[in-house]
C-alpha cells in the first residue's frame, strides 16, 4: 500500500469542485482491505475515487481518499459474460469483448472509467436506450465492505440495489459478472471523432459555427471547464462496415474511435 506523502489537490471530473486530502493507493485486494480496516479503526472518513470521472464531489474528499487506480486489472470472456475486477477499465473491457466477437452493453465516455465505477454510478450511456442502465446487464456483483468482509449480490438482493447507483457509499465494487451484447451485422457505418484543445469559450463558439458550415452533416459537441479550457469534438462517418466497438475519448489532440451498436 503506497501513502503518499503530499496532501495532493484533486479535481472532479467537471473541474468544478476540488479538495485536498490523504491519498492511499492500494495495489491489493488484501491492500484495500487493510486500508478500510485501518480507517475504520480511526474514525476516518473515506472517499473512493478511480477514474475521478465522478459528477459532482463523489470523488472527492477532505479526509482520506482511496485511489483504486493501483488496483489490479482482471477480465475474461465467457461465452456472452464479461467476469472482471471492479477496476478492469472500460477500454480493457471492450478489448476483451472485442476479442470475443461482442461488444460492451451500456459504456461511458471515457475508456479509463473503471467498470467499477461505473456500477456504483449505475451508469447510462447512448445505448442505454437499447440496453438500459449499467445494472440491467449484471449477474453478479462483488463489494467489499467497510469492515473488510467481501459480499456477493445478484439482482433481486438488497445489497444488489445499494450497491449499483451507491456511489460506493457502502462500498468498494470488487468484481462483477456482466452481459455482453452481440456485434452488428455487416454493413454498420464506422464513426470517427477528433478531440482538440481550443484555447477558451468564444473559439469553442467559432469552431462550432464553422463546422456546421462546412460539415453539415456530421456531429460536433464541445464542452469547456472553469479553468478556461475547451474541447471540441467532431464526429463523422468513415468509409467502410466493419462492425466496431462503441465510442471512447481517449485523448485531447487527435482521436480515433469506434462505434459498434445501437
Amino acid at each position: 500500500m503506497r501513502l503518499l506523502a503530499a496532501m495532493p489537490t484533486l479535481w472532479s471530473y467537471g473541474s468544478l469542485e476540488r479538495c485536498d486530502a490523504e491519498v492511499v493507493t492500494p495495489s491489493s485486494t488484501e491492500a484495500l482491505r487493510e486500508a478500510l480496516a485501518g480507517a475504520a479503526a480511526h474514525g476516518r472518513t473515506v472517499a473512493l475515487r478511480a477514474a475521478g470521472g465522478s459528477f459532482g464531489d463523489h470523488a472527492l474528499g477532505d479526509d482520506l481518499v482511496l485511489d483504486l487506480t493501483g488496483l489490479p486489472q482482471r477480465g475474461e470472456v465467457d461465452g456472452g459474460v464479461l467476469r472482471g475486477s471492479g477496476s478492469l477499465t472500460y477500454q480493457r473491457a471492450t478489448d476483451l469483448a472485442i476479442d470475443a466477437g461482442r461488444v460492451v452493453a451500456v459504456v461511458p465516455t471515457s475508456g479509463r472509467i473503471t467498470v467499477g465505477g461505473g456500477i456504483a454510478s449505475d451508469s447510462l450511456s447512448r445505448f442505454s436506450r437499447t440496453h438500459g442502465k449499467t445494472s440491467g446487464t449484471l449477474s453478479r456483483v462483488n463489494v467489499m465492505t467497510v469492515d473488510g468482509v467481501t459480499h456477493t449480490a445478484v439482482p433481486g438482493d438488497e445489497l444488489f440495489r445499494g450497491v449499483c447507483g451507491g456511489f460506493g457509499l457502502l462500498g468498494v465494487v470488487t468484481g462483477f459478472d456482466a452481459r455482453l451484447a452481440p456485434t452488428v451485422g455487416e454493413g454498420t457505418p464506422r464513426v470517427r471523432t477528433r478531440a482538440q484543445f481550443v484555447p477558451g469559450f468564444r473559439p469553442l463558439i467559432d469552431a462550432f459555427v464553422a463546422d456546421r458550415r462546412d460539415r453539415p452533416n456530421h456531429g460536433t459537441w464541445g464542452m469547456v471547464n472553469t479553468r478556461g479550457q475547451s474541447v471540441i469534438c467532431h464526429t463523422e462517418l468513415v468509409d467502410g462496415a466493419t462492425p466496431l466497438a462503441p465510442f471512447f475519448l481517449h485523448a485531447p489532440d487527435s482521436v480515433s474511435t469506434r462505434l459498434g451498436h445501437a
